[in-house]
Order: C-alpha cells, then sequence, then structure tokens
C-alpha cells in the first residue's frame, strides 16, 4: 500500500515505508479502530499477507519485507534483506493483543540461487510468508514461497526452491 494519508490510530509504525508497506487495522465489536498501522519498516517495501489470533488476543503476521530496518527481536533469525528489492524475507511476529509491543519477529531468507541452469528467469531473492494459523498449543504456522535454493532448515528438513512452512514456537 502506498497512501500517504492512511489513518493511523495508536500506531505502531507511523512512517509510510520507502515504496509500499503493510498495515494492521483492528477493529472494535461496535466497528471504532482500535488502532491502525503501518507495519514493516520504512527503509523498504513491506506487505502483510497473512493475520491470525490466538486466544489471549495476540496477534500473529505473516508477509514480505525488504526494509532493512524492519523490527526483528534480538536473538531470533535476523538475515539480509537489500532495500532495493533484490532480496526479500518473510516474516513471522507475534505482538500482543494491543498491537503495541513484539513478543517476536524474525525473517526467514535465503541467500543462493537454485541452479536451473540458467532458465529461472529470477530478478532477485524473494521469500514471502503467505498464510499464517496458531495451533492448538499457541504455535504459529506459517506457510510461504521462496526463489532462494538454501532456506535454513531444522534436522532431516529439505531445503530449496518452492514452498515452505516454518514454526514460530510459543512465547
Amino acid at each position: 500500500m502506498h497512501v500517504r494519508n492512511f489513518p493511523l490510530h495508536d500506531a505502531f509504525q507511523a512512517v509510510l515505508g520507502s515504496s509500499q508497506s503493510g498495515f494492521l487495522v483492528k477493529l472494535a465489536p461496535d466497528g471504532t479502530v482500535v488502532y491502525s498501522s503501518y507495519f514493516g519498516g520504512a527503509q523498504g517495501y513491506s506487505s502483510v499477507n497473512g493475520v491470525a489470533t490466538d486466544p489471549s488476543g495476540n496477534l500473529f503476521v505473516t508477509g514480505t519485507t525488504c526494509s532493512t530496518d524492519f523490527p526483528a527481536t534480538l536473538g531470533l533469525s535476523v538475515t539480509t534483506v537489500n532495500a532495493k528489492g533484490a532480496h526479500s524475507g518473510a516474516f513471522i511476529t507475534k505482538m500482543n493483543s494491543a498491537g503495541l509491543q513484539i513478543i517476536y519477529s524474525a525473517l526467514i531468507t535465503g541467500s543462493a540461487f537454485p541452479d536451473c541452469l540458467g532458465n529461472c528467469g529470477l530478478m532477485g531473492l524473494t521469500t514471502a510468508g503467505v498464510g499464517i494459523v496458531i495451533d492448538g498449543a499457541g504455535n504459529a504456522l506459517l506457510t510461504g514461497n521462496t526463489t532462494t535454493a538454501n532456506l535454513p532448515v531444522t534436522a532431516g528438513g529439505l531445503s530449496g526452491y518452492g514452498t515452505f512452512v516454518a514454526k514460530g514456537y510459543r512465547g
């Protein structure tokens, strides 16, 4: 979204991204705005592609970003993205029910092009979160897609071009 007059209210991020920003809006049962905010950083594009909530009302968000100031949590996966859009990452973020504080946030991306014998037509390394759900134990399950060949995987997992699934532990 690239709207300079987006109506912000109790915004987590009040600055529009350099070319496009994701956004979050929470409505009360009567339709009034609880909060509305840009999301994803201001130093590159971002898009929010999936949201979910847990029984406590915490918000889980996924999408894609190339913003170099994406709000990642220290100690979690922080990989390189490029504000020129040639290297984007999927994100998984958990925010408190008020939408004003990050509980955890991480980027997922690879750094190698797949071996496709020059016929890929790839312009950059892109990874995007597409959907997110919360399981019965409160873990976030994220699905997405990537054009990279080396997303980080757990023991026994396979990495490669295409669809991926990730799990954010309850926390």
